[in-house]
């Protein structure tokens, strides 16, 4: 049986109050009219949401189904062959290969142990988040730019660049977790 949306929104805001979440994205949850805006509010606020495991893994499966996590960009314990959201979260025990290229920009969130490889060309530009255990693997082609922000206990992202490339890469280990 479903739930219905009012229990999941007094859930995520009680959830959002123990977590010490700001004033501004507790509305958010409030005025949300639907699952979707509740998949906007945690995109929004993606860096919090990790960062304090909120909500955690099995209460998003739990709520929200595969279809709209995936048009969303999140991915729970899965193999990611293709994503196509400008952001990418990918939780728990997530494998796969990303590509990106063009002249796009992308947000990629990897946490738990989650291990991915991310091949990024031409003159695309993406940022990536590491929490918790996961792994990442970049390779960079072309004029393609990336900046890495690991956090705690993340293990520091292996890079390889293409010799002839013009890729560019910043790497920014953080001890301290975002507070919203």
């Amino acid at each position: 049986m479903k739930q219905p949306l009012i229990i999941t929104k007094f859930q995520l805001l009680a959830a959002a109050r123990r977590a010490d979440c700001c004033r501004q994205y507790q509305m958010r949850i409030i005025k949300a009219g639907s699952k979707d805006d509740l998949m906007r509010t945690y995109i929004d606020g993606l860096r919090f949401c990790l960062a304090n495991d909120y909500p955690d893994k099995g209460y998003i499966l739990r709520h929200f189904d595969k279809g709209m996590l995936h048009r969303y960009g999140i991915f729970v314990d899965e193999r990611i062959t293709r994503a196509d959201s400008r952001t990418i979260v990918a939780l728990g025990g997530c494998t796969g290969t990303l590509e990106f290229g063009g002249h796009n920009d992308h947000r990629v969130a990897v946490k738990h142990d989650t291990a991915i490889d991310l091949r990024i060309t031409d003159h695309a530009f993406v940022i990536v988040y590491l929490y918790d255990m996961a792994k990442v693997n970049i390779h960079l082609d072309g004029h393609a730019s990336v900046v890495v922000y690991y956090y705690e206990d993340a293990e520091r992202p292996a890079i390889t660049r293409v010799a002839d490339s013009r890729s560019t890469y910043k790497i920014i280990h953080r001890d301290i977790l975002p507070k919203m």
